[in-house]
């Protein structure tokens, strides 16, 4: 039984013509088309992402500066006032007319 061997050459052309042979339009022509087809994402999904990523760096910026505050001891909670020191304003208010005192007749 005999074996036959057959090698086929390997060629690496491409089909593409040369880029040097190019002109320059058709070189950006072509460097958008390869843009717009690796832009998977579009407007909306860009937009949502950048939000998120906005929302999430104030958030973080918010936390450091607490716990700088608080590291130096600036940072102080709104306490709700005393009832005593505060004034009451439907039981005193400045500028209501009071009713003139009686003459006493």
């Amino acid at each position: 039984m005999t074996v036959v061997c057959l090698v086929l050459e390997r060629r690496d052309e491409t089909a593409d013509v040369d880029s040097c042979t190019r002109r320059p339009a058709e070189k950006e022509m072509l460097s958008e088309a390869r843009a717009r087809l690796a832009n998977t994402q579009g407007k909306k999904a860009k937009r949502k992402a950048r939000e998120r990523q906005m929302e999430e760096a104030r958030r973080l910026a918010m936390l450091q500066k607490k716990r700088e505050l608080k590291a130096a001891g600036i940072m102080s909670r709104a306490k709700p006032k005393d009832k005593k020191t505060s004034m009451d304003v439907r039981a005193h208010s400045p500028f209501a007319p009071h009713p003139l005192p009686s003459s006493g007749r």
